[in-house]
C-alpha cells in the first residue's frame, strides 16, 4: 500500500459507496474502474437457514481474524467443497476442539479445493460426508440442532466436466450439529450498482470487455473477480493493467509498462538450461507444522529454508529470457530460432495532404529480446504441438512470422506471410498484410520500402529517412514501422540462418 500511495495515489477507506459508478463521472473524475471482487457469501435457500448457529464462511473467517468471539458449540458442519470450505473446517476445529464434518454433494474426486488444502484439512481429522445435499436446517428454540440431507448419486457430466449430483428419492437423513458453516461459493457485492446502467451478465457479474475492461459506458471500466468470477490474482493483475492502458488511451496519456530487465543469459547458459529441461527435478515443498502444533492460528505452512529456496530457484528454466518450447516440440523443425540486434528507432507516420505525404508524428520501434522465432510454413503440417505446449498461450504456427520458400504458396496467403530472395547483391523481403503486399530491399547501406501507397528510402546504420513519396491519395494514416520490423526480420534471417533455401541465395 505504501508503494502505491508513494506514487501519488489517494486512498480513501471507510467510505460507504452507494451511488452508481457512472455518477463519479459527474463529479470531475474522467474514468472509473470497478474492482470490487467477489466478497459476498453465496446464499443457500433452504428451510431454517436463518436459524442461530448458521454462519456464512467469509463472515466467520473475518470475525475470527478480527478477534471477535464466535460460538460454534462442540460439533460443526461445513457445507461446500472449495478452498474456503477447507479454511472454515480448519478454523472450526480450532474453535471447538473437535474435527468438523464437511458435507459435499459430490465426491472427493470432484472437489474444487486444491490438493494442498485438502491434504492439510483432512490430516487434521476433518470428516467428509460425500454425495449429500442439504435439504433443511432443523432448529429448536431458534437454534440449529441438525441438518437434514438427501443422498446423491453422480449423473452425467456438466459444463465444467464434473458429474452432476442427482438426488436419490427417499434417502433423507439427519446429522446432529451445533453449528453450520456455509461455504458454497461467493458472489459480487454490487448493491451500489442497483441504479447503474453498467452491463451485467446473467450471474450478476459486471460485463467487462476482454481487453480494456469496458463496461458498456464510456469512462467506466471493470476487472478482477467481479467480471471474470473468482480466479487467480494473476488474472486480476492483468485486468488492472489492461484497464489502465485503456484509460490512458482514453485520456490521451502515454502508457508505459514497468521496465523489464531480462536475465541476460548467454548461449552457454541456454545450453545448460536446455539440458536441465529434460530432467525432472523435485519440487521443493515447505514443511507443514506437525499436527501436535496446530492448536492455534499460527501459520500452518512453514517458509522455505535458505537451502530449499536456492534449490527451488535453480528449477527456473528462464522462460522470461528465452522459451524455445515451440522449437523443441515441433516434429518437422518448422519453428527455428534466429537472432537480431537490440534496437530502438523512430519511424514516421504519414498522411496524404495537399497532394503529398506529410509526417504527423513518429512511432518508436523497440526490440529488446534478441532471440526470436520464425515459422517455416513449408515444413508445417499444423499438427498443433506448438499450440498445445506454448507456455504463453499462443499459437506459434499462426502468430510467429511465417516464412515461405514456395512463391506460389506465398502469393495465395493474405496475412502474416513473408518471402525472402536475393537478387544479385540485393536482399529483398516481401510481406502480405491484410491481403496487401509490402516490399523492403536492402543494398549497400540503403533500404527501400514500398507499400501500395508509399515509397520510402532510409540510410543505415541510423535508419534516417532520405526519400518519401506517395503513389496517390489515401485516407487515414500510414505507419512506416513495418519497414523497421521487416528490416529486423530479414537481417536476423540472413545472418543467423544463411543456409536456408532463399530464392537466389
Amino acid at each position: 500500500m505504501a508503494r502505491i500511495s508513494d506514487l501519488g495515489v489517494e486512498i480513501k477507506t471507510g467510505h460507504d459507496i452507494r451511488q452508481a459508478p457512472e455518477g463519479l463521472l459527474n463529479q470531475g473524475f474522467e474514468a472509473v474502474f470497478i474492482g470490487s471482487g467477489f466478497q459476498k457469501d453465496a446464499a443457500l435457500d433452504i428451510e431454517g437457514i436463518q436459524s442461530k448457529g448458521v454462519y456464512a464462511a467469509l463472515d466467520l473467517l473475518e470475525k475470527v481474524r478480527r478477534g471477535i468471539p464466535v460460538d460454534l458449540g462442540h460439533k460443526a458442519l461445513v457445507i461446500g467443497g472449495g478452498d474456503t470450505a477447507m479454511d472454515a473446517a480448519g478454523v472450526s476445529k480450532r474453535l471447538t476442539g473437535q474435527p468438523a464434518t464437511i458435507v459435499y454433494r459430490r465426491t472427493l474426486a470432484e472437489m474444487p479445493a486444491s490438493p494442498e488444502e485438502r491434504e492439510a484439512t483432512f490430516e487434521e481429522g476433518t470428516q467428509l460426508l460425500e454425495l449429500a445435499s442439504p435439504m433443511r436446517v432443523i432448529s429448536e428454540n431458534g437454534h440449529v440442532v441438525g441438518l437434514e440431507c438427501i443422498k446423491n448419486k453422480l449423473g452425467e457430466p456438466g459444463p465444467d466436466g464434473r458429474r452432476r449430483p442427482v438426488p436419490v428419492q427417499g434417502s433423507e437423513f439427519v446429522i446432529p450439529t451445533d453449528s453450520i458453516i456455509l461455504a458454497i461459493g461467493q458472489e459480487p457485492d454490487l448493491y451500489f450498482m442497483q441504479t447503474s446502467q453498467v452491463l451485467r451478465t446473467k450471474n450478476g457479474a459486471i460485463s467487462g470487455g476482454a481487453i480494456g475492461g469496458e463496461s458498456g459506458i464510456k469512462g467506466v471500466y471493470a476487472g478482477g473477480d467481479a467480471v471474470i468470477n473468482p480466479d487467480s490474482i494473476i488474472s486480476a493483475c492483468a485486468d488492472g493493467e489492461n484497464a489502465a492502458e485503456a484509460i490512458c488511451k482514453q485520456l490521451g496519456v502515454e502508457f508505459d509498462t514497468l521496465p523489464f530487465k531480462p536475465a541476460g543469459i548467454n548461449e552457454d547458459q541456454i545450453r545448460i538450461n536446455k539440458n536441465a529441461r529434460v530432467i525432472k527435478q523435485t519440487l521443493q515443498k515447505p514443511a507443514f507444522q506437525p499436527l501436535s502444533a496446530r492448536a492455534g492460528f499460527d501459520l500452518l505452512e512453514r517458509t522455505y529454508s535458505e537451502a530449499q529456496a536456492k534449490r527451488e530457484a535453480e528449477r527456473c528454466l528462464q522462460c522470461a529470457s528465452y522459451c524455445d518450447k515451440c522449437v523443441e516440440v515441433c516434429p518437422n523443425r518448422a519453428n527455428l530460432t534466429y537472432f537480431v540486434p537490440a534496437i530502438q528507432i523512430n519511424l514516421p507516420v504519414i498522411v496524404y495532404k495537399n497532394n503529398k505525404a506529410e509526417i504527423v508524428r513518429n512511432e518508436i520501434l523497440k526490440v529488446t529480446q534478441t532471440r526470436q522465432i520464425v515459422h517455416i510454413d513449408d515444413l508445417c503440417n499444423e499438427c498443433g504441438n506448438c499450440d498445445t505446449f506454448c507456455v504463453h498461450a499462443g499459437k506459434p504456427y499462426r502468430e510467429k512470422p511465417r516464412l515461405f520458400f514456395d512463391e506460389n504458396v506465398y502469393n495465395k496467403e493474405s496475412d502474416n506471410a513473408y518471402f525472402v530472395e536475393k537478387i544479385g547483391s540485393t536482399w529483398s523481403i516481401r510481406s502480405r498484410v491484410a491481403t496487401e503486399e509490402r516490399e523492403l530491399k536492402l543494398e549497400q547501406g540503403l533500404i527501400t520500402f514500398e507499400t501500395p501507397r508509399v515509397k520510402s528510402s532510409f540510410s543505415l546504420p541510423d535508419f534516417d529517412l532520405t526519400h518519401l513519396v506517395v503513389t496517390g491519395p489515401f485516407d487515414g494514416e500510414e505507419s512506416l514501422v513495418e519497414a523497421g520490423e521487416m528490416f529486423v526480420l530479414v537481417q536476423g534471417l540472413i545472418k543467423s540462418m544463411p543456409y536456408l533455401p532463399y530464392r537466389g541465395n
